[in-house]
């Protein structure tokens, strides 16, 4: 059965399901689990984008409260979950599907990566300036060969980040890091996909499966049958052009 919504109908969710309703707690963690992912970016205007994003849904929290809820207390780990983002560490299982394809893609390990992977076991925990710095040149993207390494294990899950300090990531081992029943949980890429549809919803309350696509990076072609797999309701928009899902919880007003 297919749900049509008003366009008024399918906002108010949105603005629901984003945290923007104006009922404001001021927990950041909180605000986390309920977005499954928030962006990072060390760039800074006004504040960073992170923290724009806490500012507005929060209202009056100290940058010092956002960094102690977010990093360094083990409960959030960074991905590339459509962007380099912040995302609750219960969700690390969730992700196995994008390590594995960077695990294919990036081929046999490097001399860099099998003396990172050795410091860390020694040390415990560095940062790219302990490891010998970042840039071989001014430029964003002007990596030096040992952060084009440590990156690429972030991506493949043998590191993580789940601290920052001065700004800069705090690599660890993964096996250090992560506890061992989410280490060690491997769900296959279908499941993977329906869990974060799922949580797509929950985040944006009604979207196309563009939109629910673009939530955490997801294959177009797998969001009909993740959709159907968690169980989101199928809904009609006015002016929407592409199918379309709801979360449940959300059409009943079952926030989390």
């Amino acid at each position: 059965m297919v749900l049509e919504l008003s366009g008024a109908d399918a906002r108010g969710l949105a603005i629901v399901a984003q945290g923007l309703s104006g009922r404001r707690h001021r927990d950041p963690l909180r605000l986390l689990r309920r977005l499954n992912a928030i962006q990072i970016d060390t760039i800074s205007v006004i504040a960073r984008s992170q923290e724009l994003v806490a500012f507005s849904r929060l209202g009056h929290v100290s940058r010092a409260d956002l960094a102690r809820a977010w990093w360094g207390r083990g409960a959030t780990f960074e991905y590339w979950a459509h962007a380099a983002c912040l995302v609750p560490l219960e969700l690390w299982p969730l992700f196995a599907w994008r390590r594995r394809r960077y695990v294919r893609r990036d081929g046999p390990r490097t001399a860099e990566q099998n003396e990172i992977a050795a410091r860390l076991r020694d040390v415990g925990s560095l940062t790219i300036a302990d490891l010998g710095g970042g840039r071989t040149a001014p430029g964003w993207w002007e990596w030096s060969a040992v952060k084009s390494a440590v990156e690429r294990m972030l991506a493949c899950g043998e590191v993580v980040c789940t601290e920052r300090r001065g700004f800069r990531r705090v690599y660890r081992l993964a096996v250090d890091a992560v506890p061992a029943h989410l280490l060690g949980a491997e769900p296959d890429d279908a499941a993977c996909h329906a869990a974060l549809v799922a949580l797509a919803a929950s985040s944006l309350g009604a979207a196309t499966a563009d939109d629910l696509a673009d939530y955490f990076r997801l294959p177009v072609a797998a969001i009909r049958p993740a959709a159907e797999a968690a169980g989101l309701t199928p809904v009609i928009v006015p002016g929407w052009r592409r199918p379309a899902w709801a979360d449940p919880a959300a059409l009943t007003g079952q926030r989390r």
